[in-house]
């Protein structure tokens, strides 16, 4: 018994799945209403959030390369005077006094030569590859406002403008999307700059003009919020929702060890009297439904109707047809007992009666249970003349 019930209770009644899945569509929209809200807010959220962000992030550092890299015809851009929208533009000045005496050697260089080379040694320190990786490094440890991840070095790198203001002013800007992330990479410029090289020998000195200071800032730039680009992943979150409840629901019908169809009972080889509804309206039709198939296949005078398992309750079917029984004049009596695994004696009443019904609870009672109290109620030597189903939302 068990093996062959093992085998078929897998198989898959598809009319009863889809009434069992469509009886729980109340569920399905409240998630799918749920999924909507979240899927809603996560695209409020990210457009308030990020409000492209990113993509400004992106913009900034692709300018700042045009201008260090620019191609042949192209508008060289000078990012910390051109507003990028969701930026903003920290700058500051460092004087920088050249020690032309360490480099009279070269008689080959005039004036302006010497300056470049001077100039080009400057650069070079302010942004060289230990400054950059320990400022990034800090900022990362950090936390902003408007920062959702962590920038790498190299996009550091690249938010950062530099050019000289005549011979000794060197010029430097920082364009972020964050004004006190750019605040602070300016700052920890300017100071690591002149910590690290005030003692460089072709530097007589070196000395900040000015504290770093916001020049640009749109950071406070307000974007318009998308309300269809909102529409539309409310109803994917919708749709997802009830692609999510039907296929637990779908899952769960085919995997639990559970009687959910009359199937499952014919597997067993019992014959099904009725179905009682969840609706009370309906559930009179069932009652006399039942009643007359006892009376049309059976002529046994003492009925033992048994709950296949402990949570089942009996009593209103009880009730409800031994009273249209009687209103046919009919004979028959219910006697009716608690489950078989709570009343091992359930066995010798049931000798006492003419025949057994079983009563099982759709989703409620397992494969298991209604395996068990059969095979014990088949010891009783009398015959199973069918069972009833309550449907698992009427007790």
């Amino acid at each position: 018994m068990d093996e062959l019930t093992e085998k078929k209770r897998r198989e898959l009644d598809f009319k009863q799945c889809l009434f069992f899945v469509l009886d729980h569509c109340i569920v399905a929209i409240i998630v799918g209403v749920i999924f909507a809200c979240l899927l809603s807010c996560y695209s409020y959220t990210n457009q308030k959030n990020n409000n492209n962000s990113e993509k400004t992030l992106k913009e900034i550092i692709t300018r700042n390369k045009s201008a260090y890299y620019p191609n042949a015809g192209q508008v060289v851009r000078n990012t910390e005077k051109e507003e990028v929208p969701g930026s903003c533009n920290i700058r500051g000045d460092i004087f920088i006094d050249f020690d032309f005496k360490s480099i009279e050697g070269n008689s080959n260089l005039d004036y302006s030569s010497m300056v470049n080379r001077f100039q080009s040694d400057a650069i070079s320190l302010f942004i060289r590859d230990t400054t950059i990786y320990k400022i990034a490094d800090n900022v990362n440890s950090s936390s902003y406002k408007n920062i959702k991840k962590s920038i790498s070095a190299d996009e550091l790198r690249w938010l950062i403008n530099i050019n000289f203001s005549g011979a000794n002013i060197l010029h430097y800007s920082v364009t972020d999307i964050d004004p006190d992330r750019a605040l602070d990479i300016a700052k920890a410029l300017n100071e690591i700059f002149i910590k690290e090289n005030n003692s460089y020998e072709a530097f007589n000195s070196v000395k900040s003009l000015n504290e770093p200071s916001i020049f640009i800032d749109n950071t406070n730039i307000e974007y318009k919020t998308s309300y269809s680009t909102i529409i539309k992943y409310s109803v994917v979150g919708f749709v997802l929702g009830i692609i999510f409840i039907f296929g637990l629901y779908f899952l769960l019908f085919i995997l639990t060890d559970r009687i959910w169809t009359i199937k499952d009972l014919e597997y067993f080889g019992v014959d099904t009297y009725g179905v009682i509804p969840c609706k009370s309206k309906q559930r009179d039709n069932e009652y006399k439904r039942i009643a007359y198939n006892l009376i049309a296949k059976n002529e046994s005078k003492k009925i033992f109707l048994i709950p296949a398992d402990e949570k089942t309750k009996i009593d209103s079917i009880v009730d409800n047809v031994s009273a249209i029984l009687k209103d046919n004049n009919n004979n028959s009596e219910f006697i009716k007992s608690d489950c078989v695994k709570s009343t091992p004696e359930a066995v010798i009443n049931a000798q006492k009666t003419d025949g057994i019904v079983l009563v099982v609870k759709y989703g409620s009672t397992t494969i298991k249970e209604f395996d068990f109290s059969l095979n014990e109620m088949l010891k009783s030597g009398k015959d199973i003349l069918g069972a009833i189903i309550i449907n698992s939302k009427h007790n």
